[in-house]
């Protein structure tokens, strides 16, 4: 899934980079690089799942992270708690491709 949504983003004429799990994603993160205008993350990842990847957000921990919208898409039915803990919005799988596409062009449109 991961890699069909980056070519579908290219296509779009996105740059995107990704991550196989949080612990990758957050290197992304790191001050110096330039900061994503749009992070979608999946909840069911190895290494570090969805769930601590965004505990590391909130936390800080020397990240260039603030402000950086996060879209979770997750079939979990997680989606208030999301929101409220964390403010991300949330995408249910399997994904709506027009919607996916919408957010991407609000968040990113400055970008």
């Amino acid at each position: 899934m991961r890699e069909s949504l980056k070519e579908l983003l290219e296509f779009e004429g996105y740059a995107v980079n990704t991550a196989e799990h949080g612990r990758a994603g957050l290197e992304h993160l790191r001050p110096g690089g330039a900061a994503p205008c749009l992070i979608l993350l999946d909840l069911m990842m190895p290494v570090m799942n969805g769930w601590q990847f965004l505990e590391a957000m909130h936390q800080g921990d020397g990240l260039a992270a603030e402000g950086i919208p996060v879209v979770v898409v997750s079939a979990l039915d997680e989606a208030q708690e999301l929101r409220s803990r964390y403010r991300c919005e949330v995408m249910r799988k399997p994904l709506d491709i027009g919607k996916l596409l919408e957010t991407a062009r609000r968040h990113c449109a400055a970008c």
